[in-house]
């Protein structure tokens, strides 16, 4: 039995249909992830901070920075960044608070890919702590306080600091301008 050019074309429009319906679930689904993500982020920083955090995230050019907020409330100016840190051992999702000046003040580990990645190690981030304003962050051996934090994953702390100096020329540059 051979099929009619109306059915034919009945049945493509059920499979299109079938197909955009489910492209609309994923894209919402994505969009509620993206959601519930940044909602993370914004509860770890306020906790990091002690302040709400209110402000629309400050647009910057860098795919570690993934968003950077101006802390709003009583005390010092501080600025709140979620960031994704990356290394051939792991990634990891952190949030860091950092001074007008470019300070490092605070870093909460997120998210990692592995329980082994050297994000989850124990004070993975201490040695980048009060770095970037006066005192710029390691960049070789002879910075690091403690080299018993690097074994084996040296290559992982100096793309952290990295990082972090990315993060703090953005805050000093924004902080600068005003935002």
């Amino acid at each position: 039995m051979g099929s009619t050019k109306k059915e034919l074309l009945v049945e493509n429009l059920l499979i299109a249909g079938a197909a955009g319906l489910l492209a609309f679930l994923v894209a919402a689904a994505s969009f509620l992830v993206t959601a519930n993500d940044v909602a993370r982020e914004r509860a770890a920083l306020s906790d990091l901070a002690g302040r709400p955090i209110t402000a629309a995230p400050v647009r910057i050019d860098d795919p570690a920075i993934l968003r950077l907020y101006r802390i709003q409330g009583q005390g010092p100016q501080l600025y709140g960044a979620a960031l994704a840190l990356e290394s051939r051992r792991g990634t990891a999702l952190a949030v860091a608070l950092v001074a007008a000046n470019g300070e490092l003040q605070a870093v909460s580990l997120m998210d990692a890919n592995s329980s082994r990645s050297p994000f989850t190690r124990v004070g993975w981030f201490a040695d980048d702590l009060g770095k970037g304003g006066e005192t710029p962050f390691p960049s070789d051996l002879g910075g690091v306080r403690s080299p018993a934090v690097l074994s084996g994953a040296t290559e992982s702390f100096f793309l952290t600091s990295t990082v972090f100096e990315r993060l703090s020329k953005a805050v000093r540059a924004i902080s600068k301008e005003g935002q």
